[in-house]
C-alpha cells in the first residue's frame, strides 16, 4: 500500500509505503458483491490502529518482508504476539503480459469488487464504497512454502491449487464506512 491521502489534501500521504498480507472472501449483501476481509497483516502502526478502528477491519501486527529479485518476488509474513504462529512464506514469478479480466470470468469476479464489508463484535454490518479502474493483471507461478493464514478459521486448503494474480496496483477512492444493519 502506498499513497494514502485524505480527501482535499492530495500528495500528502498519511503513511509511508508498506506491505500488507490479506486473507479475504467474496460476499454479496442484498445482492451487492463485495470483499470481506478475514484478516489483514500489516507492519505499519498507523494503518493497524486507525483502519482497524475506523473501518472495523481485522488488522493484526506482523513482521513482513517483501523483496523483488528481477521478476521473482519473495514474501514472508509472521503475525506478532500470536501463540498460533500465523505465517505466510512464498515466492512468485509474474509474466510480462498484462491482461484485463473479461466480464463473466473468474478473474473478473475475483478482482472487480467495489465495496468492502466488515462487522463489529455485535454483528453490525458496515460497508465502505470503493472506486477504481479495472485491475491490470499478470499471470503468476507461485511457490507457497508456509501458509497458516487459514488455520484460525479451520479451513484446510492443503490439497487445493491456489488461484494467483499479480498487479502493480490501481489508484482507488475509498468512501467513509457506513452502518448497514
Amino acid at each position: 500500500m502506498e499513497g494514502i491521502y485524505p480527501r482535499g489534501i492530495p500528495a500528502v500521504s498519511i503513511t509511508p509505503k508498506f506491505p500488507e498480507v490479506n486473507l479475504r472472501t467474496y460476499v454479496k449483501y442484498n445482492g451487492k458483491p463485495g470483499v470481506y476481509f478475514l484478516s489483514l497483516d500489516v507492519e505499519n502502526w498507523a494503518s493497524y490502529k486507525i483502519a482497524k478502528k475506523w473501518y472495523r477491519l481485522p488488522y493484526y501486527p506482523a513482521q513482513i518482508s517483501f523483496r523483488n529479485d528481477d521478476q521473482i518476488f519473495h514474501c514472508k509474513s509472521v503475525r506478532k504476539n500470536n501463540n498460533a504462529q500465523i505465517a505466510f512464506r512464498g515466492t512468485l514469478r509474474h509474466s510480462q503480459e498484462v491482461i484485463f479480466a473479461n466480464t463473466g470470468t473468474l478473474d473478473h469476479w475475483l478482482t472487480e469488487r467495489y465495496c468492502l464489508y466488515s462487522t463489529d463484535s455485535n454483528g453490525t454490518i458496515y460497508c465502505g464504497e470503493i472506486h477504481h479502474g479495472p485491475w491490470p493483471l499478470q499471470k503468476v507461478d507461485i511457490d507457497i512454502e508456509v501458509n497458516t493464514l487459514f488455520s484460525p478459521f479451520n479451513i484446510d486448503l492443503s490439497n487445493k491449487e491456489p488461484i494467483s494474480h499479480f498487479s502493480k496496483g490501481v489508484d482507488s477512492l475509498i468512501w467513509n464506512i457506513k452502518k448497514l444493519h
